[in-house]
């Protein structure tokens, strides 16, 4: 794959790098639209290696079309400035093409490089090159290629999928050089940049005389639309008295509004959809604005009478199984809606189907699903009447609805806060009762229920009521006890290696008692919610306090936190020699990284700061210590033990493996450890390890001794002592900026 990629010698700005070498001219396409008899195609077994450095440079770039149309060509004429017109004939063969993507705000579109086979180095401007490809009877990709799947990334999608013919012509006697190429529908909306550049020179990535850049405009297209519920997951069925959200995917009709209307299909005398026939249910607040690729839509169920009008037809006929509802049997039959797109001919979308979405109306009362969940908010386009805007006086839709989220969690730590959900049919209003129970019977007695906080009370039957179908109730995974929550700790072994400590597994049993019928059903028996203490590893391998200072004086004390030094010590320096593994300690996302370099003097050397995704996993892994040194402190003022922030820090590293932003797994490899940010060099190589919560300032520091579980001065083996005594007896020298990896 690394032969689409911009060479390293083709990159200035931006272009993503590879090695190059000497390249051969490709051969003519055999399905070349009327070739031109120009052509030149010198062949040697089917190739012929050129120079590699042009003399004459490239002059313009001109595109035929204003605009890039999928599933047509457009072509790209590049000339050259012709001041040396013995090598021109030669110098046109050496005329390359890449390109890269912009998104509707303009922004380059970053390449996630690096990965798979793709060796090269990330760069401002991540570039694709574009070689010949494919044939005329080729079609587009049906699949969205920014829809990231599996093991893909975003820059061998865009590499295999972004074009799908492309045929680069010669035209010694008109003295250009054409590139022929078909963009998919996929990058409707984003801007194509195609620079064209000369081998053996640097592409420009400027976006200037060399640069041709277009829009690519699909045709109007809906490619999905379907149901969903509140947790984000697919739908065909639902209850009354709730919300659906319509979810519609689109091509070519960005900036658009389409009007979608519900239908109700007719059960008989039609065998199939008719919107000639079938009934229409009311929507009046029923316009989408399509304001990027994948829209959502609002959609208030309402209750059954919403429905009696276009029912009517039905319930007139004989067959007891036709209709939605009897208004006088008050028998009740499941009703089939779909959405009809009114305006499609307006907008000339192509392809459109006469239904999209279909979605039962079921009668019956029950609960669907039970889970655990986080709630997330929101926003999407709103089942409400347009508004008068205030100064224009004209009507525009309403304000964006901010909706609940329930999104649907595999796995949890104890004692966390989290939401217990069910998502029910036709139950509003009516008290649910969840009962937790444990499989593995670590933490509780068989068939017992597991106690819980609601609203800080310690329960074992815990109380919501359904809304909009739902009912959610937050607790916390613990009892009110602060030693009872110890001893569920113990019993999943906090304090072991990650190897050895234990999970367990919770299940839900929902139960309802005002029904005519009452309700008792299980759920996550067979897949269960695991749940863990902590996935903590320490910073590095067999942490151990460091037993010298910086001048290889035996002064422990000065490498903890505390004022042993004399001055405040903000964090703990935990002995490692030089290149050794450090680990992120917890699941987090790379909130920062500082570089030391020769202008940049930081004391803290290279250094990363990681920011923890789930903070009970910290606060589970305090522990009860005895402080080393009376000079050591516990924390400073602003410490919050229950934050939900919590940043880890490590410093002085030799090299940083990772990148801001980037999400790590606990135990994952971020860097190596070093004597950065220490000039002049030391007799104690350490990581500086430092823990905060709320903020990255000294007053929100906490002693990180409470939760890595070094080995003090009394715990040091003899081994231990003599490694660090052999390091301190090295060659004290100046310590240089070390090169980071290039990631």
């Amino acid at each position: 794959m690394s032969e689409d990629l911009i060479p390293h010698s083709d990159a200035e700005e931006g272009a993503t790098i590879v090695a190059v070498t000497p390249e051969p001219i490709e051969s003519n396409h055999k399905s070349a639209p009327k070739a031109n008899t120009n052509f030149v195609t010198p062949v040697t077994n089917g190739t012929t290696v050129v120079e590699t450095k042009a003399k004459n440079k490239i002059k313009s770039i001109e595109a035929d079309n204003k605009t890039i149309d999928s599933g047509s060509i457009i072509t790209y004429t590049v000339k050259l400035d012709e001041k040396n017109p013995d090598a021109l004939e030669g110098d046109l063969k050496k005329i390359r093409f890449g390109f890269w993507l912009q998104d509707k705000n303009n922004k380059h579109v970053p390449l996630e490089v690096g990965k798979a086979t793709l060796t090269a180095h990330k760069t401002h401007k991540g570039a694709i090159r574009i070689v010949k490809k494919g044939s005329l009877e080729v079609e587009d990709s049906t699949k969205d290629f920014f829809a990231i799947k599996g093991q893909q990334n975003l820059t061998s999608n865009i590499k295999n999928f972004s074009y799908y013919y492309a045929l680069i012509t010669v035209d010694s006697e008109n003295k250009k050089v054409t590139l022929q190429v078909k963009f998919s529908k996929w990058l409707d909306g984003y801007r194509v940049r195609t620079e064209a550049y000369l081998l053996g020179d640097k592409m420009k990535a400027d976006g200037g005389e060399t640069t041709a850049s277009r829009k690519v405009k699909a045709k109007p297209e809906i490619i999905e639309a379907y149901w969903l519920n509140a947790s984000g997951r697919k739908i065909t069925h639902a209850g009354y008295k709730q919300d659906a959200y319509l979810y519609i995917k689109t091509l070519g009709l960005y900036g658009k509004t389409i009007e979608a209307q519900v239908f109700d299909k007719d059960i008989h005398p039609n065998p199939v959809p008719q919107t000639g026939t079938d009934d229409q249910v009311s929507w009046q607040n029923n316009k989408i604005k399509i304001e990027k690729r994948e829209v959502i839509k609002q959609f208030k169920v309402g209750d059954k009478k919403r429905y009696k009008e276009a029912q009517k037809d039905e319930a007139a006929e004989e067959s007891p199984f036709l209709g939605l509802y009897s208004f006088e049997s008050k028998r009740t039959y499941d009703l089939e809606l779909y959405i009809h797109i009114v305006n499609a001919d307006a907008l000339k979308i192509e392809g459109i189907k006469s239904t999209y979405g279909h979605l039962n109306l079921i009668p019956e009362e029950k609960v669907v699903t039970a889970f655990f969940a986080e709630t997330e908010t929101e926003k999407v386009q709103a089942d409400a009447s347009e508004v008068k805007d205030a100064k224009t006086k004209k009507t525009k839709l309403p304000p964006k609805a901010k909706v609940s989220y329930y999104k649907k969690l595999s796995n949890g730590v104890i004692g966390q806060k989290i939401q217990l959900v069910a998502e029910c049919t036709n139950l509003d209003g009516k008290e649910i009762l969840f009962k937790i129970y444990e499989k593995n019977k670590l933490l509780v007695e068989k068939d017992k229920e597991l106690p819980v906080l609601q609203k800080d009370a310690e329960v074992t039957k815990v109380k919501a009521t359904v809304t909009d179908g739902y009912a959610v109730a937050e607790i916390e995974l613990r009892q009110k006890s602060d030693d009872a929550f110890k001893n569920w700790l113990t019993a999943l072994n906090i304090g072991g290696k990650p190897k050895d400590r234990k999970k367990t597994y919770f299940w839900i049993e929902i139960e309802i008692k005002d029904l005519i019928i009452p309700l008792k059903k299980d759920f996550l028996r067979r897949n269960a919610f695991e749940v863990i203490s902590t996935n903590w590893h320490e910073p590095v391998d067999d942490p151990q306090i460091s037993i010298y200072n910086q001048h290889g004086f035996e002064k422990a004390k000065s490498n903890t936190f505390g004022t042993g030094r004399g001055r405040f010590h903000s964090g703990l320096d935990i002995f490692s020699i030089e290149g050794s593994n450090v680990y992120a300690c917890l699941d987090a996302e790379v909130y920062e990284i500082q570089k030391w370099t020769s202008k940049v003097k930081s004391g803290y050397g290279h250094n990363i700061t990681l920011k923890v995704k789930n903070p009970q996993e910290l606060r589970n892994r305090r522990r009860e210590y005895t402080k080393a040194f009376s000079t050591d402190l516990d924390e400073k003022s602003s410490f919050d033990e229950n934050s939900d922030i919590f940043l880890l820090r490590y410093a002085h590293l030799e090299d940083i493996l990772v990148k801001k932003g980037q999400f790590v797994e606990a135990g994952k490899v971020i860097g190596k450890s070093g004597v950065s940010g220490i000039a002049l060099g030391t007799y104690d190589p350490h990581v500086h390890f430092n823990i905060y919560s709320t903020a990255k300032a000294e007053r929100y520091l906490v002693n990180p001794a409470y939760y890595v579980y070094w080995k003090e001065l009394k715990d040091l083996t003899t081994e231990d002592k003599k490694v660090q005594k052999d390091r301190k007896d090295e060659k004290y020298k100046p310590n240089p900026v070390p090169k980071l990896s290039k990631l």
